[in-house]
């Protein structure tokens, strides 16, 4: 079992403001303002990881991890804020740049963040009998919903957390060890997603695709 926090206070983010944007900020700083820069923001982490492994026989064994993580991020880009403060006390609007800061709200995870997640993964082996030296087994992998960001989901509305549906991957494997010409040879079959599940793998608002469809793998391997 692990418990960790993780703060990080000055976390470098490249926010690539559009190219308006940069304009708007140009006009009225000129060279004062850095059209390359990075900015900053506070990442505050914390969590608990779980690893259990059981062998209930020699010959089956079970295991089990998982995971869950709390992530707040907070003091957003302090330096596009304080060109926006500083155009304002020059009674200079920035509409454009207001609408970017607006985009990184305070106090929520970053794209792809998954609050928790768990695997778990059982195998058997047969070493007796006339099943001797097969082997099979399989597991699941689930994730909770992921946070891909804040966007305009009903145009003219306000920014809107958009998340990811929860999914379940199942994966199965079998194999057969033997000796063929004094040589140790073990052929295996793999299925993921054995059950064919449509689920969305996503790491941003514009950044995603669908996971994995039903596949089958099969692999011979000789010892030499």
């Amino acid at each position: 079992t692990t418990r960790y926090k993780n703060f990080s206070p000055n976390a470098r983010i490249s926010p690539a403001p559009a190219v308006a944007i940069l304009d708007e900020s140009t006009a009225i700083f000129g060279t004062g303002f850095n059209r390359a820069g990075t900015d900053y923001q506070t990442l505050n982490t914390t969590g608990w990881e779980l690893e259990v492994v059981a062998n209930f026989t020699r010959n089956w064994r079970l295991m089990l991890n998982g995971a869950t993580n709390e992530l707040a991020i907070t003091n957003r880009l302090p330096q596009l804020k304080a060109f926006q403060a500083a155009a304002k006390a020059q009674s200079k609007a920035t509409p454009l740049l207001d609408a970017f800061l607006l985009t990184f709200p305070e106090g929520v995870p970053s794209a792809g963040y998954t609050k928790a997640r768990a695997n778990v993964f059982t195998r058997y082996d047969f070493t007796q009998g006339a099943l001797k030296g097969i082997y099979v087994g399989g597991g699941a992998n689930w994730r909770q919903p992921t946070f891909r960001g804040n966007a305009v989901t009903v145009q003219g509305s306000a920014l809107q957390p958009v998340w990811s549906p929860s999914y379940t991957v199942v994966n199965l494997l079998a194999g057969y060890t033997t000796k063929l010409w004094q040589r140790r040879v073990s052929f295996a079959l793999n299925v993921d997603n054995a059950l064919n599940k449509n689920y969305y793998a996503t790491v941003a608002t514009n950044v995603a695709s669908w996971g994995a469809p039903q596949n089958f793998r099969f692999s011979t391997t000789v010892d030499f």
